[in-house]
Formats: structure tokens, C-alpha cells, sequence
């Protein structure tokens, strides 16, 4: 199951970057298409396996928050490069004495800590002024640890759980000083399943 999602996000993956290879290759008979680009900021929910993630005890997903930069072109390609923190519950923590600066003791619990990196290509229809409809192509890296929040010699456990590739359809309102999208997540491979995300565009 895992080769077909996995050949499914190589074909989306290799079908985008035909669709710039030919934008490429027509430049010299057409002008260059304008670029409108924005930084974006934004949250949401991310669901994790629970095939996956209950031996490990961590929570089955939580919520995310996405940065990074995003933009189209007038052909319609669309693209967002950026980074996301997501917020797992801890499902199996440890607790550790731990000692500060000034040599008082207490007991501390532990917390996952995660990031990643998230890429994704696909294509903008403009509507009107007013709305437009997106579908994209994208991956997200994972990374995650179990570890007690600033502690230099506190116990860390490495988390197994793997980042994806997924299908991502939304819709984008545009406004005179920023754009609102909200849109949905299927994942296609990894450890992640599904979610939504609400990105401010300005």
C-alpha cells in the first residue's frame, strides 16, 4: 500500500514539473509570466497513524502552525516553500529531577518537540477579484523528539515518525491588503493522514 502512495506522489510530483518544463521552454515565444507573491502565516490540524503512534505514546495529531512564502503566476502555476511546528500531545512522558542555576531541585515532565519543512507545487484558478481555487501538490518532513523543555542533561528519546507527500484543494478570498485560503489535507504517504490548514496571505 505504501509503494502505490509513494508512486502516486512520484506521478503528481513528475506531472507538475512537466507543466513548468513547458512553461520554460515556451519563454521565447511569449513573455515572461508576472510573479504575485506573499509571506504567509497560519494554523491548523494535522492527524497522525495511530498504527504508528500508540506504541510510542504520542497523541494521534494536533494542531499545526505553518510560515513560509508562497506565490503564482499569471499561467496559473502556484508554489509555497516554508516551514511548520507541530503540536503533538505527549501521551507517554517521563518525569526527570532536574536541578537550576541556583542549585534548586524539582521535578520536571517531559514534551515532544517537532518541525518540519514543507514544499508544494500545483495550480491557481482565478475566479474573480474576489475568490480563487487552488490544488496542490506538496511534502512534508517530520521530525520529532521526547525530551524535557530547556534541560541541557535531561533524557531525550528520538520519535519515529515520517513526513509525506499529500493532495492539498483549497479556496483563496482575496482581500485589498491580505488573502485568507482554507484548505484540506489528504496524505498520500508517511505517517501523517489528514487535516486543514487557514493561511493569512499578505
Amino acid at each position: 500500500m505504501n509503494s502505490i502512495k509513494t508512486l502516486m506522489v512520484a506521478i503528481l510530483t513528475f506531472s507538475l514539473m512537466s507543466t513548468v518544463a513547458a512553461q520554460d521552454g515556451s519563454e521565447n515565444a511569449a513573455p515572461t509570466p508576472s510573479h504575485d507573491g506573499a509571506w504567509f502565516i497560519g494554523g491548523g490540524y494535522i492527524g497522525l497513524d495511530s498504527e504508528v503512534t500508540d506504541p510510542q505514546g504520542v497523541g494521534g495529531g494536533g494542531f499545526t502552525l505553518d510560515m513560509g512564502y508562497s506565490g503564482t503566476l499569471s499561467s496559473g502555476f502556484g508554489y509555497s516553500v516554508g516551514v511548520y511546528l507541530p503540536f503533538i500531545a505527549d501521551d507517554g512522558e517521563f518525569s526527570q529531577r532536574v536541578e537550576d542555576q541556583f542549585g534548586n531541585e524539582s521535578t520536571a515532565d517531559s514534551s515532544i518537540s517537532a518541525w518540519g519543512i514543507l514544499a508544494e507545487l500545483g495550480y491557481v484558478h482565478r475566479l474573480n477579484e474576489k475568490t480563487s481555487l487552488s490544488l496542490m501538490g506538496g511534502f512534508r518532513t517530520l521530525s520529532a523528539d521526547r525530551t524535557i523543555a530547556n534541560c541541557s542533561n535531561c533524557l531525550e528519546e528520538g520519535l519515529n515518525l515520517a513526513g509525506g507527500g499529500y493532495l492539498r484543494p483549497g479556496i483563496i478570498f482575496h482581500n485589498a491588503s491580505f488573502d485568507v485560503e482554507l484548505a484540506a489535507m489528504t496524505f498520500l504517504s508517511g505517517d501523517m493522514t489528514n487535516g486543514f490548514i487557514v493561511n493569512f496571505r499578505f
